[in-house]
C-alpha cells in the first residue's frame, strides 16, 4: 500500500521537525490545500478549514476528531454537500489510558 503520511502542526517548528524525523511529511495549514488528499483528519477544536479548504479537499474523506465547534466549517460543508464524519473524543473512548498519558506528557513538557 503506497501511503503518503503528513502531519500538520502549527504549534512549533520543533513539532514539525519531530514529525519529519519520524518519517512523516509536514505541511503548514496555509499549504495543506495545495496537495491531493485521500483523508483529512482534524484535531483542532476551532474552525480552521473554511469553504475554500473544504472545496480544495475534493473527494477526500474528512474526519473530525475535535470537539465543537470543530475545525471543519460545518455550515459550509453542508452548503457544499460535503459529508464530514464526526468522531469527537475518539482516542479517549477507545484508548483512555494512552490518551491520558499523552495529555499528561504534554502538560509536563510545558
Amino acid at each position: 500500500m503506497n501511503v503518503k503520511r503528513h502531519i500538520r502542526s502549527s504549534r512549533s517548528a520543533s513539532d514539525r521537525a519531530a514529525a519529519e524525523a519520524m518519517g512523516l511529511g509536514s505541511c503548514g495549514i496555509d499549504r495543506c490545500t495545495e496537495e491531493k488528499w485521500d483523508f483529512v483528519l482534524n484535531t483542532v477544536p476551532a474552525v480552521i478549514f473554511g469553504r475554500e479548504a473544504l472545496y480544495a479537499f475534493g473527494g477526500a474523506k474528512l474526519i473530525e476528531l475535535a470537539s465543537p465547534p470543530y475545525g471543519f466549517d460545518m455550515k459550509q460543508a453542508g452548503a457544499l454537500g460535503i459529508k464530514i464524519d464526526i468522531a469527537s473524543a475518539l482516542p479517549s473512548r477507545f484508548s483512555p489510558l494512552s490518551a491520558a498519558e499523552a495529555i499528561k506528557d504534554a502538560i509536563m513538557e510545558e
